[in-house]
């Protein structure tokens, strides 16, 4: 079972709400391979996959907060930092562990938590403050 898009995860940048639009493709392709029985197989793809978005993305919404000079622009810088390292972690494990069942199943969860908090909390945030500078 995926994560919809909707309204409660839109920010109104567009920019920004295609990023997360494709991020949310991905993480549910991943989600039903998972439930196919298949999700250590797409694992790495979506490792490969992270390790580029997280650049892209983080990028451009650290490029939106500087140029609007958003007042909690470092600390959503750190909560971004923070995602790296998780990711970080769970590479490590994953080439220390293999894709067991476990580690699968912690990965799952982990990018839909940080996926529903980064979207619909931190990033409808600064939102607002981001539309009304321009």
């Amino acid at each position: 079972m995926g994560i919809a898009w909707g309204e409660h995860l839109a920010t109104g940048i567009t920019e920004v709400d295609d990023q997360h639009r494709e991020l949310l493709r991905r993480l549910n392709e991943f989600l039903d391979a998972c439930d196919a029985g298949k999700g250590k197989e797409e694992l790495i793809g979506m490792f490969q996959f992270l390790d580029e978005y997280v650049v892209i993305h983080f990028r451009t919404e650290e490029r939106l907060q500087k140029l609007n000079d958003y007042h909690d622009r470092v600390r959503h810088r750190e909560y971004h930092r923070g995602f790296i390292r998780q990711l970080t972690d769970m590479k490590r494990r994953f080439l220390l562990e293999g894709p067991t069942p476990a580690l699968v199943k912690e990965i799952n969860r982990t990018l839909v938590g940080w996926l529903l908090d980064h979207i619909a909390i931190k990033d409808r945030a600064f939102a607002p403050f981001i539309k009304r500078k321009g």
